[in-house]
């Protein structure tokens, strides 16, 4: 039951990091300040939301399903990713303010 909650917490993690974007992108590229703000809208809730979010699999993956089966070096490749994608979401938050 647990990996299918996992699955299914993840696929739903996947989804909304691709629609969130591709709805802040399509409205910068509108290139009216209402697309710009929409644009910094999603820009401030993936921050959020990939801490929180990201934050499961990393700790599942450092631990293991069971004893014994964590993969440490795998879950720091995750948690930089994760640190890495929450710092570019910062910056194009910050630009998109400046901009708007």
């Amino acid at each position: 039951m647990v990996p299918v909650l996992g699955r299914f917490g993840w696929h739903g993690y996947v989804i909304v990091s691709v629609a969130v974007p591709a709805v802040g992108l399509a409205g910068v590229l509108g290139g009216t300040p209402r697309g710009r703000r929409c644009g910094a809208g999603a820009a401030t809730a993936l921050p959020t939301l990939t801490p929180v979010l990201g934050a499961i699999p990393v700790f599942v993956v450092a631990n293991g399903m069971r004893h014994g089966d964590g993969r440490p070096w795998h879950a720091a490749v995750a948690a930089l990713a994760g640190v890495a994608a929450v710092t570019a979401l910062l910056v194009a938050r910050a630009r998109l303010r400046r901009a708007g």
